[in-house]
């Protein structure tokens, strides 16, 4: 009887010692459910932040493409711009020399209306 009391002794004990490693790996267990759930609730804020930032990516690229855009006007402008100012270089040069030529005629005219002028002092 007493071999079989320290057998029962010792099943109880090692029984025991489950029971207490049960407690200690349930309790493990348990927090590892509160970490796998923090890291979730981490996951879904990161989650939100990566949109925000993809979301305001997506409005930076909007911008700069509309930048870009206005940009190419503004160059086809100047190119406009610069083109009118050689074409009214040209226009100013055309109208030195028409000047000029506008000159000569009247120094022709004068000339000739001086000799008219002579010529009819001499009829009267």
């Amino acid at each position: 009887k007493g071999r079989l009391t320290d057998l029962l002794q010792n099943v109880t004990d090692e029984l025991g010692i489950v029971r207490d490693e049960f407690v200690r790996v349930r309790a493990e267990l348990g927090l590892l459910v509160l970490e796998n759930e923090e890291l979730r609730e981490d996951k879904k804020g990161l989650e939100i932040e990566l949109d925000a930032i993809r979301a305001d990516s997506k409005r930076h690229e909007t911008r700069c493409n509309a930048l870009q855009h206005a940009a190419t006007h503004m160059e086809l402008e100047l190119e406009g711009i610069r083109a009118d100012s050689e074409g009214h270089v040209l226009t100013k040069a055309e109208m030195t020399s028409d000047n000029d030529s506008l000159r000569r005629e009247l120094a022709v005219l004068k000339g000739e209306t001086e000799q008219l002028v002579s010529l009819l002092g001499n009829i009267l």
